[in-house]
C-alpha cells in the first residue's frame, strides 16, 4: 500500500462585485510521487563514468517525457538521487536512480525500455513511499568476479589480511573480512568466479582482491571481468526487498 502525501499551496483570487474586493482562497493538492529505477550497465558503456552514466539516464528519462520535478532556483535539475557510485571499467545491473515525478506514470516501464541506449536499459521499476530515500533500499553491493585460472589461484586468503580503501583524507587500511563479506569461489571451465558482497562504508576497489589472488607471474587485469549483480541493504538484495512492496501500485503489474 502506498500512502500519498501532499504539497500544499495557498492561492488567493481577487474580484470586484459592487465595488468590494473578495478573497476566494483555493487549496492546490500536489501529489508526491517517487519512482525507483533499476538500470544495467556494461559492454564499452561500463567505461562512462558516474556523471556521465547520471546524464544518460537523466536524457532516457526526458526522451520517455517523464513529468521530472525540479529543483528550484537560478539552475534548476531534476530530483534524481543514485546509489553509490563504483569504479569504472565495472559492469553493473544495480544501477539504481529515485525519481520525483509531478504525476503518476502510465505504462513507465514500456515507455522507459523503448529509450534504451546500446548497453545502458531500464531492468526495473517500483513505485515507493515519497517518504523514501535510496538509502533506504541500498547500502551495498554484490559483486562478481571473473578470474583467469592462467593468472590467479582459488584459495580464501586470510581474514587478517589489510586492504586499501582511498578516502577523501587518504587511505584507510581495512581488513579482508570488514571489506569483503559472504565470499565464496566457483570454478567455471577457464575462470574462477568470486562472489562477495561489499557495504558502501567499506567499499574498495575490486583491484584489492586481484592483488591477494594473483599468481606471482600473472598480468594483474588481463581477462579480469567484474560485474555488480544487485544491490543489498544488510544481506538481502535490494530488488527483492522491492518487489516485497507488492500490490498494484508496483509499476510491473501495471
Amino acid at each position: 500500500m502506498i500512502a500519498y502525501n501532499y504539497n500544499c499551496s495557498l492561492v488567493i483570487f481577487h474580484c470586484l462585485t459592487d465595488r468590494r474586493c473578495l478573497s476566494i482562497k483555493m487549496i492546490i493538492l500536489e501529489a508526491i510521487l517517487k519512482y525507483v529505477l533499476r538500470f544495467c550497465k556494461g559492454g564499452l558503456l561500463r567505461f562512462l563514468s558516474n556523471q556521465e552514466t547520471a546524464t544518460a539516464i537523466e536524457r532516457m528519462l526526458r526522451r520517455a517525457r517523464l513529468s521530472m520535478k525540479f529543483s528550484e532556483g537560478f539552475h534548476p535539475h531534476p530530483k534524481i538521487s543514485y546509489s553509490s557510485a563504483v569504479a569504472t571499467s565495472v559492469a553493473s545491473a544495480a544501477v539504481y536512480a529515485l525519481v520525483e515525478t509531478e504525476e503518476k506514470e502510465q505504462q513507465l516501464l514500456s515507455r522507459l525500455k523503448k529509450q534504451g541506449v546500446q548497453t545502458l536499459q531500464l531492468l526495473d521499476a517500483w513505485m515507493v513511499e515519497d517518504s523514501n530515500s535510496i538509502s533506504d533500499f541500498i547500502d551495498g553491493y554484490e559483486f562478481h568476479l571473473f578470474l583467469p585460472k592462467t593468472n590467479y589461484h582459488a584459495n580464501l586468503p586470510d581474514g587478517g589480511l589489510m586492504v586499501r580503501k582511498r578516502t577523501k583524507k587518504g587511505e584507510r587500511l581495512l581488513s579482508v573480512s570488514e571489506a569483503f563479506q559472504n565470499v565464496s569461489i566457483a570454478a567455471l571451465n577457464k575462470y574462477y568466479v568470486v562472489k562477495y558482497m561489499q557495504h558502501f562504508d567499506c567499499l574498495v576497489p575490486y583491484q584489492e582482491w586481484l592483488r591477494i589472488m594473483i599468481l606471482a607471474d600473472g598480468p594483474e587485469e588481463c581477462g579480469v571481468y567484474a560485474f555488480i549483480k544487485d544491490g543489498v541493504l544488510g544481506n538481502t538484495t535490494t530488488s527483492f526487498i522491492l518487489n516485497r512492496l507488492g500490490g498494484k501500485e508496483n509499476v510491473r503489474s501495471q
